[in-house]
């Protein structure tokens, strides 16, 4: 059924809307035309895309230009590595179009991503909307079952964002994508979200949506799993960095500072404990001899907010297995031997 079949002008409305797709690119050549690829393939053809060059060191700037000779919707602009949020930064102030929606260019979207994200942005009058994601892993595709579905405002809003947003107990993941990617945004909504995350190079995308979440009246999160997020070791936010931890620390911070209405302050010591066991087991391949392994335990685990919120008592149903409660308690006592 045609979502506009009953409504002439609203369909005129959808027919006209310039869609500005932000393209954040950086040495990822043996991903980057099945992206660019897939943005050519869209079924609604009113688009530009937007490929922001962030200084690769590849071939991948050279791809961007044959594709902006063989297609003038796409505008290159080459930069100095400054980050994936100052890349998008950038394109925003470029974008010519009242809605704006985000694709890494190692990632690629289904031929009617744009036409479905697009559509309830006119029909249901939201701020922005969000589609399911595909996870590809080793080739193999799967998907999150995101339990956050349909209009959401208002009360509504606010309600899904405290119940589940960070992180839903069934799947121990969260209730939508938290990706910046994947959703389609009102233009002026995206201003103050991309500012705030723009000195962070790890859990950038958090940051910004809670930030647009709060400023939002409405959203529409659909059923359908249009995007494909490629999962790959050679991945900034894959690889081992000691650094990791510290922008990790950065992260909930920030994410404290702007739920201004304790909305998810307590969803977080369930992300804080899960993604404090992922850097602790990532971490220990590189550990070189005991000093070593407590210095950097002791830095993890007696960093003040996951006393607070994590090894206070707060969330006793952390740890879901023998092996992670024998962790919990250890870790909470400083037993680190």
């Amino acid at each position: 059924m045609n979502v506009f079949q009953d409504h002439g002008s609203q369909k005129q409305i959808y027919m006209s809307q310039l869609i500005s797709i932000i393209v954040p690119v950086y040495n990822t050549e043996k991903y980057l035309h099945k992206c660019l690829d897939s943005i050519l393939a869209q079924s609604y053809t009113e688009w530009e895309a937007i490929l922001i060059d962030d200084g690769s060191t590849d071939n991948s700037g050279n791809i961007c230009d044959k594709y902006s000779d063989k297609d003038k919707r796409f505008r290159v602009i080459h930069q100095s590595n400054a980050g994936v949020s100052s890349a998008r930064n950038t394109a925003l102030n470029l974008a010519n179009g009242s809605f704006v929606t985000f694709i890494d260019s190692d990632d690629y979207v289904s031929n009617n991503y744009i036409d479905l994200l697009l559509k309830p942005l006119i029909s249901d009058a939201v701020d922005f909307t969000c589609c399911q994601i595909n996870d590809i892993i080793n080739g193999k595709i799967s998907q999150t079952n995101y339990t956050i579905k349909g209009r959401l405002s208002g009360l509504s809003l606010k309600q899904a964002i405290s119940k589940n947003l960070f992180y839903e107990p069934t799947t121990r993941s969260s209730g939508m994508p938290l990706f910046l990617c994947g959703k389609m945004f009102k233009k002026d909504l995206l201003q103050e979200g991309l500012k705030v995350a723009l000195d962070t190079w790890y859990g950038e995308d958090q940051i910004a949506l809670l930030s647009i979440l709060y400023n939002s009246n409405a959203c529409y999160v659909l059923t359908e799993p249009l995007y494909y997020y490629v999962h790959y070791s050679e991945q900034v936010t894959s690889k081992y960095r000691a650094d990791k931890w510290d922008e990790l620390y950065r992260l909930w911070t920030k994410l404290l500072t702007i739920d201004r209405e304790n909305l998810v302050e307590h969803q977080l010591p369930y992300r804080m404990w899960l993604s404090s066991l992922s850097f602790y087991y990532d971490s220990f391949p590189y550990f070189r001899d005991y000093e070593e392994y407590e210095k950097m335990t002791k830095h993890i685990f007696e960093s003040a907010l996951l006393r607070k919120y994590v090894f206070s008592g707060f969330v006793k149903s952390i740890p879901k297995n023998r092996f992670e409660k024998l962790l919990f308690y250890l870790l909470k006592y400083k037993l680190y031997r």
